[in-house]
């Protein structure tokens, strides 16, 4: 997989959330703390702080496995079926959703935090791509997704979009 970043031999990584490049992406925080320049294009982790109801496009990545685990808050997973949650997710809660496997979330309380883990690396270049510089470490002031600038940044960085999010009348 040709990841579009120069490689670099991985040496020892030391990030912090003060540190690390910040975007305000779809209405979210997002702190990159490693990526793939940083690992070899072995990985790449970001930190999430997310503000209820978010709720991603029901879509699929087939290039990297996807590895969520919940910090704070409560989210509701979705994989492979859109009709039937997987897990409401609480804090020390992990999941894994493999490559090409249709997924989703929502978010349940107020805010939410989690870790995404990207494995290879590379989705970190659909962050960029679809989000903005964070001027400061909080939330972005609540607004409309970007549609068109999201879904040019999925065709260049591997994320197919397959519809709406899910929703589960149990869980809404």
């Amino acid at each position: 997989m040709d990841t579009g970043v120069d490689i670099q031999e991985p040496a020892p990584i030391v990030s912090s959330i003060e540190d690390a490049e910040a975007l305000w992406f779809s209405g979210a925080l997002l702190t990159i703390l490693a990526d793939g320049e940083q690992t070899g294009g072995r990985f790449a982790i970001v930190d999430a702080t997310l503000p209820e109801g978010t709720s991603p496009a029901w879509h699929v990545q087939p290039e990297d496995d996807e590895t969520f685990y919940v910090l704070d808050g409560e989210i509701t997973f979705w994989a492979g079926d859109r009709d039937q949650p997987v897990r409401r997710a609480t804090p020390g809660t992990l999941v894994s959703i493999p490559r090409g496997t249709p997924h989703s979330f929502r978010v349940e309380t107020e805010t939410a935090r989690l870790l995404t883990i990207h494995t290879p690396a590379g989705h970190e270049r659909f962050y960029r791509a679809g989000g903005d510089p964070a001027p400061q470490r909080t939330l972005p002031p609540p607004g409309a997704a970007d549609i068109p600038r999201l879904q040019a940044a999925g065709r260049q960085h591997a994320v197919e979009f397959l519809g709406p999010p899910p929703t589960n009348p149990e869980h809404t």
